[in-house]
């Protein structure tokens, strides 16, 4: 299959199948030493954008020395639509540890905490 930047169809000269391409209208990247930002939308109303820092972190290593490592920390959303036409929002965030939390419209959701009667 060939793609074409822009959108459009290419037949796959293999197979003679035609898929559509989509056109993205917006994309964003930005990088810097602190880190690095990206973001685009599609026009099939897929968005995404994510945004990563690095922070410096101090551990102990097994002789008792302080080790600085710089680490990601990421966090970014998306969203898309499904065949009904609803919008799917996902979010996401990692820590120092590299703790993934994913929050959205469509996860399940932990019951609230209940109450410990003693």
């Amino acid at each position: 299959m060939v793609y074409r930047p822009g959108g459009g169809q290419d037949e796959a000269s293999d197979h003679g199948e035609t898929r559509s391409c989509l056109h993205t209208p917006s994309f964003t990247s930005e990088r810097s030493d602190a880190g690095a930002r990206h973001a685009y939308t599609a026009d099939n109303g897929l968005e995404r954008e994510e945004t990563i820092q690095l922070r410096e972190v101090v551990s102990v290593d097994e002789d008792g020395n302080e080790v600085v490592t710089t680490v990601p920390v990421v966090s970014g959303k998306f969203q898309f639509l499904l065949d009904d036409g609803s919008v799917v929002t996902r979010s996401y965030t990692t820590d120092e540890r590299g703790h993934l939390v994913w929050q959205g419209t469509d996860l399940p959701q932990a019951p609230a905490p209940q109450p410990v009667y003693q």
